[in-house]
Parts: structure tokens; sequence; C-alpha cells
């Protein structure tokens, strides 16, 4: 019992973290590598033109899970979808405390590349 206990509350932990990514283009970019600086900008356009890739969200609940985890993530898959920045439409951090405590955190934005 205890071990199927885990295993739920381990899947409901990978369920909750992913990243959607709803594509934008039919365009496929090539992913780049981990040291690619994704710029973020908070509900304003960059100053230089750009293509719309795709629209991410993503949501996460856990004990150690924050805004700044979430943005992680969206960078991560901005990366592999060849994007050069986020134009974030959204973040949202909760704390509230139940059995243990818990933390909830989301964010959405679109993935851009630069022309």
């Amino acid at each position: 019992m205890k071990k199927t206990a885990l295993v739920l509350v381990v899947l409901i932990f990978i369920g909750g973290c992913g990243t959607r990514a709803t594509k934008l283009t039919d365009q496929v970019y090539q992913p780049v590598g981990k040291d690619h600086k994704i710029e973020i900008f908070y509900n304003k356009e960059p100053g230089r033109p750009y293509e719309q890739i795709a629209v991410l969200e993503k949501e996460a609940a856990w004990a150690f899970t924050g805004s700044g985890a979430v943005l992680e993530g969206l960078k991560d898959k901005a990366r592999k979808l060849g994007g050069d920045a986020i134009i974030l439409h959204s973040v949202h951090e909760s704390n509230y405390w139940d059995v243990g405590g818990k933390r909830e955190a989301s964010a959405s934005g679109v993935v851009i590349k630069y022309k």
C-alpha cells in the first residue's frame, strides 16, 4: 500500500510539472544549447523584428517549487523549440498550507525567434 501511494505521488508530481507548448507556426527551428541565453520580456515587445513560435504554459506544485523554477522550465522548452526569447503574459505563485505545506507556481508566454 505504501509503495502504491509513493508511486501515485511521484506520478502526480511528474504530471504536474510539464510544460505545454502550442505551436504557432509550421516552421521548425533547430534546438539551441543550454548556454543559449533566453531573454525574458514581461508584457512588452522586444525592440526588434521577431516571429512567434509557440505559446508555453507551465504549472508546478511541490514543496520546493517557486516561480523561478517554472521560468527555468519555460526557458528550457524555448531552447528545445529554437527560440531566442519569451514574452511573458503571466507569472503566478501562491503558498498555502495543508499537511506539510504546499507551494504552487505557474507561468505562460510566447516563445519568439528573432528575424
